[in-house]
């Protein structure tokens, strides 16, 4: 029996890297998941590639949308257990050239997302109990030059974490949050292309690896592990959690 046999899950951003690979493993061990993404075709290609999912698109930060893929989950499974509040994005820039207009999508994203995410998955998961946890970053907890948005965000995701974990203990409702550093994804290549361009992105992978105390970057998968041992009842009294997944960059 998997780890999270007989659970329902919603991620969101589901439908690349660490979203992608956070859908298969819950599937594999057992739960039933909804591919939420902005990007339809690519959740419909998880849910596909979980083999136990449905896709729905969604926008995380239209109230609307967020309600409606709650709705559409429990539609399709009879109820929800587990939030995972992946969606996000980075938009780089310091105080004097990071846009208004990229100042707002980026919260807009990764914190009223959640938050909107949050409220509508609350009904459900009040009625059993249930994990709602977070992907915020290692910037959320150290900053980042150039990144003063989306390091702001992840901060305020970071706080909007414990105040949830001590609102939503009484109904027997975790809230925990993952603390990346920097993961061979899309965002990585983001990273690249803006700061290091003139290397490869294997170059890139293997220079920024060497500033990690382990010498590598993290993949998916070291995220997805850390979210199912957070979603699963292994973790029943962990709750207001900041867990970095940093392979030692906050202890330089």
């Amino acid at each position: 029996m998997g780890r999270l046999e007989g659970k329902i899950a919603l991620i969101t951003g589901a439908g690349r890297g660490n979203g992608l690979a956070m859908a298969e493993l819950f599937a594999k061990e057992g739960a039933k998941v909804s591919c939420t993404d902005l990007d339809g075709d690519l959740a419909q290609e998880t849910a596909k590639r979980s083999g136990n999912g449905v896709a729905v698109q969604g926008d995380v930060s239209k109230p609307e949308d967020a309600d409606r893929m709650v709705g559409e989950t429990v539609a399709a499974f009879g109820g929800l257990d587990i939030l995972v509040n992946n969606a996000g994005i980075l938009r780089l820039g310091g105080l004097a050239d990071l846009s208004v207009d990229d100042w707002d999508h980026q919260q807009a994203v990764n914190v009223r997302g959640p938050f909107l995410m949050t409220r509508a998955a609350l009904p459900y998961l009040a009625k059993k109990g249930g994990s709602v946890i977070m992907i915020a970053s290692l910037t959320g907890l150290k900053g980042i030059r150039q990144g003063v948005g989306y390091s702001s965000s992840k901060h305020a995701l970071i706080g909007m974490t414990r105040s949830l974990a001590l609102d939503l203990a009484p109904q027997n409702i975790r809230v925990n949050a993952l603390c990346p550093g920097i993961i061979d994804t899309g965002m990585a290549e983001q990273l690249r292309s803006q700061r290091r361009a003139n290397l490869s992105y294997d170059e890139y992978l293997a220079e920024v690896g060497r500033l990690y105390p382990m010498g590598r970057l993290g993949k998916p998968e070291d995220v997805a592990f850390a979210a199912l041992h957070f979603a699963s009842d292994e973790s029943a009294w962990a709750t207001g959690t900041i867990h970095s997944i940093d392979g030692g960059a906050m202890l330089l």
